[in-house]
């Protein structure tokens, strides 16, 4: 978020990050903050999610398809008609899914929430130590 701030009659801009939300089906819950400009996918990778995005922000492989949230699926930037394709032949995909690879964070998206399709997600194994 941008707000102005006066300095000695000078006004700079100051960026303040983006937050977002990431559900995780299992009722996993994660606020993910970015600077503007920023792709989501960046974001989630940086955090630690561990993503498929298997084709890295070129929009046919659809392995980082999510599900917006109705309040916010009508105050995303519409999808291109590339986009558009790639969802139609993606499985279960519905009226607010999107691929992640091509939201990019604007001021107006501060407190996105989202949630991850489970076949975005890498298969982890864990571990029990003992």
């Amino acid at each position: 978020m941008q707000r102005a701030v006066p300095n000695d009659n000078k006004t700079t801009i100051q960026t303040s990050p983006i937050k977002f939300v990431v559900r995780l089906v299992d009722g996993g819950r994660f606020t993910v903050s970015a600077s503007v400009g920023s792709r989501v996918i960046d974001a989630i990778r940086a955090y630690g999610l561990p993503l498929k995005a298997e084709c890295d922000g070129r929009c046919f492989c659809a392995s980082c398809h999510v599900r917006v949230s109705g309040e916010w699926a009508g105050r995303l930037v519409l999808p291109d008609a590339e986009e558009v394709t790639t969802l139609r032949k993606l499985h279960g995909a519905g009226r607010t899914s999107r691929l992640f690879c091509q939201l990019a964070l604007t001021p107006d998206l501060d407190g996105l929430d989202f949630e991850i399709d489970p076949s975005s997600l890498v298969p982890q194994t864990h571990w029990v130590a003992g």
